[in-house]
């Protein structure tokens, strides 16, 4: 038949003595060819499947290759007509062939694929039809939630504006303590000395005190004194609101510190180019119309502008559209965007606008960290106000909302009370309780489907398989998730218009070291740098101390989990192991923080949020190393061991129920771990002012028996919370770290342990309440630090993502029941395909959900366009007012309008002179011109002879 045409082809062409090497000789027989006569037609009595054109045998001996060609045309031709009527059986045959070669001895039916590919469809369909219709986000600022938090409350601003903006707290130099005479180096004081950080100079008599104390050893109690005296002087000649009072057992000294005058608050504006913005009216009365339903209440959001003291005269004579709607303007209320938390009027500042400029101002002189180090002060904290902290208490910060399950935020008025950095940070907690509650459902659901497969007995590799759909089930949410925070992110940086960190006076680190060298911008300015060779050198340093860091943790560990592994506790789950594994984590968490703390401030960062995102990685790196490695070696390490597997009662030995036992535990511990630190917060607290209400009343009584039961001894509110909690740059990393750490338990072992998602959705619920509870119940106020978003711990998830995608898949090829007895090829195969797939998710959620959504988009578009109009408006006003008194106007000849054509001049006379009235002048001949040039230059050249003759 035709077919045997290419075996006869193949075999005689074959280099080989034996063309059953080359499978020829088989595949031919298959074909109903003779090993000895394939080839030949008539040998094998089998009529040809196709007509195949004769070839002439009278071909002319002078063309030896037309026969070879033509032969070799023809069979060409019949092995392409015969793949083409055999192209299903080729492609399955080639399927297998792969198959056999890849994936030897893996069998999956049609129908396992089919259930596979639904309940994938199944929760994708769940995931698109919840995050487009049941999630909600933050982004409404007048949501009636929080209207009561910044709406007009005169009982309110009249509270607050007895309450001061920033607390300095002070050791008292007339009470008697131990080392007060302690000496102190001169050195050592000049440290807490600063200029400002683009200015080296030095001349004025900020500090003067402390400065004379540089010069010459001094004591601890002199140095305090002095420290006092220069706070309290600078303060006030700044212009701020200063008030000192004493503490209730009269050891220490406080300083109120408020800003409240307007024309203040303006004039620091304007220096230091603050960013207000518009009011909604404003927008309005520029004939500018948006529509609500048109991207919504967010995407109207009015832009920000540079302050300006006279935007409202300026504006009052300017026309829109025939009319005049500045008219009435009288000051900056009517332009610009008022709070009215300390005035009921309105005022330009928000709370953490003020408490940046006290702090601001201040740290151009002076290191308040660096003197609380050395103990030259106390304390420095911006102050809660009663009546917005009660508010807070009331709508946000109390234990009852863990049941709320919308999760809402309210990161408009947090950016405007804490700043951004505890705003982004309750934003993005917010988010994932949100994208959490998505993933829940199907997770119980995948876990009731493996209960009932075992219960019937369904066999391991339906449950395999089901792991297997559920863990690229986590793949997408996780990638859809990320893309949709960045989207939020996106519009919180948009809408909040914060500028770049290096240009913010609150970003940039008072304990920043440095030489006062020629500045990068400016030659004739000065900058506070230091040398490069060495930051890179403390980086090293420092990477390769947490690196050894890492090493020891991991050996410790190891030898913990080997030893529990060999001992009486061998052959089950040992409970008391995991608790104890559970408080050997977390107290090498707590050790670990303070060696991060140390080490970064050795790298010498001058931008506030560069130390953080240090900070940050240096936590994340050696976290990662004490969370995740007792599990990596349950789930990639354990079964070669030979012991083999932990045994589980009931089930028999299962490295899979082991893990899903010891992670629950691990996340409802380390929950129980946040909660009893909340309380030890409050107890601290509490605490230390019945302290101190016990050492007066012990005072009274020795100097007056019983007067102490006739006193009533009260802290005041503002004095209460010097004993408070900090939630400073350390705190916020190590609490954001632990809701990363629980999300990295459900990437990286979510496939084979779905009930994971339960136990790190319990526990970002309740880390989201305890630390809004803190926050407002015992926690001091944190500096108003800024931030352009969450910073590294974006690129953390990211990491924790594409390694939850390799480890899911070598966890799969280990521990799935259908890879049991397979090849270690195949098991390679379905591991680099996982993993394939899963890094195609993350490029395709990235290109289906770009960084800026349509409303970002949106709002962007209209603040641009509000700023170009209103721009246009000031351009339009001041050239109107130029041409007013400078442009002169021309008086053309009147040829054209008087319908005198013909006096029009010719070509050489389209450019007449004009006298000063506007008449056509007589034009001159241009040799006369010339001769009065000439004689010009004559008298000239006379007058400068006689000039020098003389």
């Amino acid at each position: 038949p035709a077919s045997c045409w290419d075996c006869h082809w193949g075999c005689r062409n074959c280099k080989l003595r034996d063309c059953g090497q080359r499978g020829c000789v088989p595949r031919c027989r298959e074909r109903g060819c003779h090993p000895v006569h394939f080839g030949n037609v008539s040998s094998v009595g089998v009529k040809p499947k196709l007509d195949r054109p004769k070839v002439k045998n009278e071909v002319p001996r002078e063309l030896p290759n037309t026969r070879r060609a033509v032969g070799r045309a023809l069979r060409d031709s019949d092995r392409a007509l015969d793949d083409l009527e055999r192209a299903d059986e080729i492609i399955t045959e080639d399927l297998n062939r792969v198959a056999q070669v890849f994936v030897p001895r893996f069998h999956i039916t049609g129908g396992q694929l089919g259930w596979m590919a639904t309940g994938l469809l199944v929760a994708v369909a769940w995931l698109v039809f919840y995050f487009l219709f049941v999630y909600r986000d933050d982004r409404n600022e007048a949501d009636p939630r929080w209207l009561p938090m910044i709406g007009r409350d005169a009982a309110r601003a009249a509270e607050s504006q007895k309450t001061p903006d920033v607390m300095f707290v002070f050791y008292n130099p007339d009470f008697h303590r131990d080392d007060a005479d302690d000496p102190v180096p001169g050195h050592r004081v000049g440290r807490v000395l600063l200029t400002n950080t683009y200015k080296a100079d030095t001349s004025g008599d900020a500090f003067k005190r402390t400065r004379a104390l540089t010069e010459a050893p001094t004591t601890m109690g002199a140095a305090r004194k002095a420290v006092l005296q220069d706070f309290y002087e600078h303060l006030v000649g700044a212009g701020f609101e200063v008030s000192p009072f004493r503490s209730l057992d009269g050891d220490e000294i406080f300083l109120r510190v408020s800003l409240r005058d307007e024309s203040l608050i303006q004039r620091f504006f304007k220096k230091n180019h603050t960013l207000c913005q518009l009011r909604r009216s404003m927008v309005r009365a520029m004939d500018i119309v948006h529509k609500a339903e048109i991207g919504g209440e967010p995407a109207s959001s009015p832009p920000f502008l540079p302050f300006t003291m006279n935007a409202a005269t300026r504006l009052q004579d300017v026309e829109v559209s025939g009319r005049m709607p500045f008219k009435d303007f009288q000051d900056f209320r009517d332009v610009y965007r008022t709070f009215h938390g300390t005035d009921t009027e309105g005022s330009i500042a928000r709370g953490r606008d003020r408490i940046a400029i006290v702090l601001g101002e201040l740290m151009k002189e002076f290191d308040v960290d660096e003197a609380e180090q050395l103990g030259f002060i106390v304390d420095t904290y911006p102050v809660h106000t009663k009546s917005g902290l009660k508010v807070l208490r009331r709508m946000w910060g109390q234990f009852s909302l863990i049941l709320d399950f919308t999760f809402l935020q309210p990161v408009h008025v947090l950016d405007h009370y804490f700043g951004a950095r505890v705003a982004y940070f309750f934003a993005w907690t917010g988010f994932y309780c949100k994208a959490l509650l998505a993933l829940l459902p199907l997770a119980l659901l995948c876990v009731a489907f493996l209960l009932v497969s075992v219960y019937f007995e369904w066999g391991r590799g339906t449950v395999a398989l089901a792991e297997a759909v559920f863990g690229f089930v986590v793949v997408i949410w996780a990638a859809a998730a990320a893309r949709m925070w960045q989207r939020e992110q996106v519009y919180l940086i948009e809408s909040w218009c914060y500028i770049n960190d290096d240009q913010d006076t609150m970003n940039l680190r008072a304990r920043f070291r440095g030489e006062w060298m020629e500045s990068s911008l400016n030659a004739n300015d000065k900058e506070k740098l230091y040398p490069e060779n060495w930051a890179r050198f403390w980086r090293y340093a420092s990477a390769m101390a947490t690196f050894l860091c890492c090493v020891i943790n991991f050996t410790f560990l190891y030898v913990w989990t080997a030893l529990f592994e060999t001992g009486i506790y061998a052959e089950g789950v040992n409970y008391f192991a995991i608790v104890a594994l559970a408080v050997q984590i977390k107290g090498f968490e707590i050790v670990f923080g303070m060696v991060a703390n140390y080490l970064t401030d050795l790298e010498n960062h001058k931008i506030q949020s560069q130390h953080a995102n240090a900070l940050i990685w240096k936590s994340f790196t050696f976290q990662f190393v004490n969370y995740y490695s007792p599990f990596f070696y349950l789930m990639l390490l354990r079964k070669f061991t030979a012991g083999g597997c932990p045994r589980v009662i009931g089930v028999g030995q299962s490295c899979v129920v082991a893990l899903q036992i010891e992670l629950g535990l691990t996340l409802l511990l380390l929950s129980v771990f946040r909660l009893i630190e909340v309380g030890g917060f409050s107890w601290y607290a509490q605490t230390q002012l019945e302290e101190e209400k016990q050492k007066v009343a012990d005072y009274l009584e020795n100097e007056d028996p019983g007067s102490a039961r006739d006193v009533q001894l009260t802290h005041a509110f503002m004095e209460k919370q010097a004993k408070y909690s900090e939630f400073h740059v350390s705190q916020q990393v190590e609490t954001h770290l632990q809701l990363v750490i629980s999300l990295g338990f459900i990437l990286l072992f979510g496939s084979v342990a779905p009930i994971v998602v339960v136990f790190a959705f319990v526990f970002f619920n309740c880390q989201l309440r305890a630390s809004a509870w803190l926050l407002t119940h015992v926690c001091k106020r944190p500096p108003p630090w800024g931030s352009r978003g969450v910073g590294a711990w974006r690129e953390v998830v990211y990491v924790l993502m594409v390694l939850g995608i390799f480890v899911s898949g070598l966890i799969i090829v280990i521990h799935d029941e259908v890879l049991q007895d397979v090849p270690m090829v195949t098991r390679v195969t379905c591991c680099l395909l996982w993993c394939a797939a899963g890094l195609c998710v993350l490029g395709l959620t990235t290109f289906m959900l770009p960084d800026q959504d349509g409303q970002t988009t949106l709002m962007k578009r209209r603040r641009a366009y509000v700023d170009g109009r209103l721009r246009d408006l000031f351009d339009v006003h001041k050239a109107k007012s130029m041409r007013r008194s400078t442009v002169r106007v021309p008086v053309l000849s009147n040829e054209i309008s008087s319908a005198q054509f013909s006096r029009v001049p010719c070509l050489d006379e389209h450019h007449p002179d004009w006298d000063t009235v506007g008449r056509r002048g007589k034009r001159e001949d241009p040799r006369d011109l010339e001769e009065e040039q000439a004689e010009e230059r004559a008298e000239e050249l006379e007058d400068g002879v006689s000039g020098v003759l003389e």
